[in-house]
């Protein structure tokens, strides 16, 4: 084992680790909980962040006896959570791609088998499943950071707010500079290693996908598992075509108008009467409004249905103060709000006054 020769002002430790990945760093953890599951794999489509979110296959979980299909031989030595990886990948491999990981399916192991398939891995390592025990025991400070390597595969050990192991078989060793204001305009540099802030722009595709199918999540507990299972596809699927259709059609709108677009089509193509229901709708928008002719309205003194309180014209407007009150005069424009009869009486007894008229503010003069 070799290591990367870097130093950076100072910022990172590199300490001396002469000797080989031991034994146990190749070994795995597994999993054999039965708890049901979607296990989503997102591989990089591209670094554009517009295909953030676009899921390329994805496996239901329900047990340690679920059957992965292995693309070779040298697969089955694989533990369950490197067979997933691979299970998953099984169309993409051998075309040059780079899959990105979290602590549960990353491990040296695997990191070497895709190496011999024309794939690179990066992702964050647990301490048991590939770094050596002289870079997992050493202690840093914050900001600081050691690295070692292995023929490709290249792990780093860095301290923020806790310590973090990323193995990589793509990105080569590098620190790139980052700072950090805090309040009271105190601003702080520190360098961070190249493949983690990678592996955070990366990792950020499946956040992205599980922010914008959480809002139409079906949570109701049901005996009818399938169905939960069902909605989630339909949501997936979805959210794949409103990428596609989003990156190669310039389309600006959110996914929630997505949805709708696509539910209207439907239903207008397989829905002889959900047909006829959207062409009414249509056919009324485009339709102008036209004028009611002049009827004889009726004034009279009730009550709001349902219940509600406009001030009262008369007081607002000779009393100068406000009151509250539930009843109006439906006929008269605005539906004036009138306390007590003799305010009805009064409201309607002045014709040389414009009915309907807003009532003068408080302090306001009146000619």
């Amino acid at each position: 084992m070799s290591d990367d020769s870097i130093s950076d002002s100072g910022s990172e430790y590199l300490p001396d680790l002469s000797d080989d990945y031991s034994d146990s760093g190749d070994s795995c953890l597994e999993d054999d909980s039965d708890t049901e599951y979607l296990e989503d794999i997102e591989p990089i489509v591209d670094e554009d962040p517009n295909w953030n979110g676009y899921s390329w296959n994805f496996e239901v979980y329900y047990g340690k006896d679920t059957s992965f299909s292995l693309p070779d031989p040298v697969a089955a030595n694989l533990s369950i959570s490197e067979i997933i990886v691979v299970h998953l990948m099984k169309n993409l491999l051998d075309k040059g791609r780079h899959v990105v990981t979290d602590n549960w399916y990353t491990s040296y192991r695997l990191g070497n088998y895709l190496l011999t398939r024309d794939t690179t891995l990066t992702g964050v390592v647990r301490a048991g499943r590939g770094p050596p025990k002289k870079l997992v025991n050493e202690k840093l400070s914050r900001h600081q950071s050691t690295f070692a390597r292995r023929g490709n595969t290249l792990v780093v050990k860095y301290m923020d707010k806790k310590e973090v192991n990323v193995l990589t078989t793509l990105y080569t060793a590098g620190m790139v500079e980052k700072c950090k204001t805090y309040f009271g305009d105190k601003t702080v540099f520190y360098n961070k290693p190249l493949h983690i802030e990678k592996y955070n722009s990366l990792m950020g595709s499946i956040d992205m996908a599980d922010q914008l199918l959480e809002p139409y999540a079906f949570g109701k507990k049901s005996l009818a598992w399938f169905k939960k299972l069902g909605i989630h596809f339909i949501f997936r699927i979805l959210l794949n075509s409103y990428l596609a259709y989003k990156n190669q059609k310039c389309y600006k709108k959110d996914f929630m108008a997505f949805i709708l677009e696509v539910s209207k089509g439907l239903v207008f193509r397989h829905s002889p009467s959900g047909r006829a229901m959207l062409e009414a709708e249509e056919e009324a928008k485009s339709q102008k409004p036209t004028k009611m002719p002049n009827m004889d309205v009726i004034h009279s003194w009730v009550r709001f249905q349902p219940k509600k309180q406009k001030k009262c014209r008369i007081c607002t407007r000779d009393f100068k103060k406000r009151k509250d009150t539930t009843y109006h005069c439906p006929g008269c424009p605005g539906e004036p709000g009138l306390c007590s009869k003799e305010h009805f009486i009064a409201w309607h007894s002045h014709p040389h006054k414009k009915r309907g008229s807003e009532a003068p503010r408080a302090g306001s003069s009146r000619q």
